[in-house]
Formats: C-alpha cells, structure tokens, sequence
C-alpha cells in the first residue's frame, strides 16, 4: 500500500519541475542539432524520412527552440499563462509525440520483424511526461474551476 501511495503522490502532487527542465534542455538540444549546418535528415534517412515528410529538418529546429525557450520561460516565471501553457506544453507534446512517433514508425517500416530501437527510450518518457502534465494541467483546472 505504501508503494501505491507514494505513485500517487508522484504522479498527482508533484510538480514534474525536473521532468519540465528537462523536457525543455532535450527541447533546446534537439533544436540547435536540427538547425547544425549538415543535413541531419540525408545523413540518417532511415530515422528521420517521416520527419522530413511532415517539415523540413530548419521548421523541426526552429519548432523546438521555440518549446525549449517557452519551456524555460515557464520554470522561471513559475506561472502557467496561457501562452506559456499553449506554447509549452500544448506545442511540447505536438512536437514530441510527432517526431517521436515518426521516428519509431520510420524504425518500423525498415526493421521486419519490428525490434523496438532503445535510443528512443527517452523519447517516449519525455512524451508520457509532457502527455500526463497535459491531463494532470487540464484535471486541476475543471476541479478549481468546480470548486473542488
């Protein structure tokens, strides 16, 4: 019972601060590689090739400078505006399930039978984070918004 109280208390009364640091340092980093001057998405067609189709590898970098930069504008301010909540965390989870998707479909279209590729694994914990922080966000608003 303990274990499960302590999960609760993890998921719901947190305030995920270093799970936002570093979604928005995985964020700044992902933006500077993707704006490196070398194509990113020639040299690993078989990754990035669903990436490339949705933008070009210059709009992914740009896209996620601009969540990193909100992302760290939300830490510091420690407040949820509305801009910050649309430009971190609503573009934060567009951003990061988009690529994080394409880039394990793209894994799955050249690997048959499908092998999970483990340089994901942050990926995908970087996404349920930003995911849950949505629910988590959007549950405390209807509740203070009904009063309880």
């Amino acid at each position: 019972m303990k274990i499960i109280s302590k999960i609760h208390d993890i998921i719901w009364t947190s305030d995920f601060m270093s799970v936002r640091f570093t979604t928005a340092l995985a964020s700044l980093f992902w933006g500077i590689f993707l704006l490196w001057p070398a194509d990113t998405f020639l040299a690993q067609p078989e990754i990035y090739r669903l990436m490339g189709q949705v933008a070009t590898e210059h709009i992914w970098g740009l896209a996620f400078l601009i969540h990193a930069f909100f992302g760290f504008y939300a830490l510091l301010k420690d407040k949820t505006t509305v801009c910050a909540f649309s430009c971190d965390l609503l573009l934060g989870t567009l951003l990061w399930t988009t690529s994080t998707f394409c880039c394990l479909l793209s894994f799955w279209q050249i690997n048959i039978p499908y092998i999970p590729p483990a340089t994901m694994a942050a990926d995908i914990g970087i996404t349920i984070s930003l995911w849950w922080r949505m629910i988590k966000y959007i549950v405390k608003e209807r509740l203070l918004k009904n009063g309880t």
